[in-house]
């Protein structure tokens, strides 16, 4: 096609217009696109805050003022009941102290040492009272050396060296305990070694001959002299041996269930 005469096509500068209005659309287009994502990461942002917001009003709450009164009424109740319990031991250790101070009083005796003797008792396993009535009958619970037989007898279970020497072994062989060996000075002077001696010495002569009579027999007649006496009476029912059988059991239905409660504090 021939142009028209009087008219100059310029084709550059018609396709000027057309390109600015394709860039003003594109810059219209991106202008609404980064108003979206701002607002969208806006929102995005403003929804965390809020969740944690609520996630750390249900966790994190502090307790109302009720929750304080419950609070404060359960740690009552606690002492409360901390109180009553202290109460109780207290009257079981007044109640189990006047057992121990009448026994005491009717052999004018400390009770704190009366009290570590059924403490010996229950070391040993021995029966209730068996050597609170042994000791009983040997000295009446104070302490005394004196001369029987050729020898000394020593503190308020009488046992002469010989014999404590016997015990000692018995208890650091037999049942293992550490003790220091006995002396004339140990015998004399501590009468709860002395004691300690005696319901270790009363358990190994049980253990050994698997008789009460027997044992006490032996206690008091000695290891060998008890021999002596089945010879001529042919049993072990000596006096001495039926007589702390009696007293034995004279304590025991005096102190009754609070036995238990007897022989556990330290001394």
């Amino acid at each position: 096609m021939v142009p028209v005469k009087g008219i100059k096509l310029d084709i550059p500068s018609a396709l000027l217009p057309l390109i600015l209005i394709l860039q003003i659309t594109l810059l219209i287009f991106t202008l609404i696109n980064y108003d979206f994502s701002v607002r969208s990461i806006q929102e995005f942002k403003s929804s965390t805050v809020k969740s944690n917001t609520v996630y750390l009003k249900s966790e994190g709450t502090l307790p109302k003022l009720n929750d304080f009164s419950e609070i404060r009424n359960y740690k009552n109740y606690l002492s409360d009941q901390k109180k009553a319990m202290l109460k109780i031991d207290e009257e079981n250790k007044n109640y189990k102290n006047k057992k121990l101070q009448l026994l005491a009083e009717r052999y004018q005796a400390d009770p704190k040492y009366l009290d570590f003797i059924v403490k010996v008792e229950k070391t040993f396993k021995l029966e209730p009272c068996e050597l609170l009535a042994l000791i009983a009958q040997e000295s009446g619970f104070k302490p005394q050396t004196r001369m029987d037989g050729g020898s000394l007898s020593y503190s308020t279970t009488q046992m002469k060296l010989a014999t404590a020497q016997t015990a000692y072994m018995a208890i650091t062989e037999y049942y293992k305990m550490n003790i220091v060996p006995p002396t004339h000075e140990l015998l004399q002077n501590n009468q709860y070694y002395a004691t300690f001696l005696a319901g270790g010495y009363l358990r190994y002569l049980y253990d050994v001959y698997k008789n009460k009579e027997e044992a006490y027999t032996a206690y008091n007649w000695g290891i060998g002299g008890r021999m002596v006496f089945y010879q001529k009476n042919g049993h072990f029912r000596s006096a001495y041996a039926l007589k702390l059988s009696n007293l034995r059991d004279e304590f025991r239905h005096f102190v009754g269930k609070d036995y238990a409660l007897i022989g556990n504090s330290d001394v």
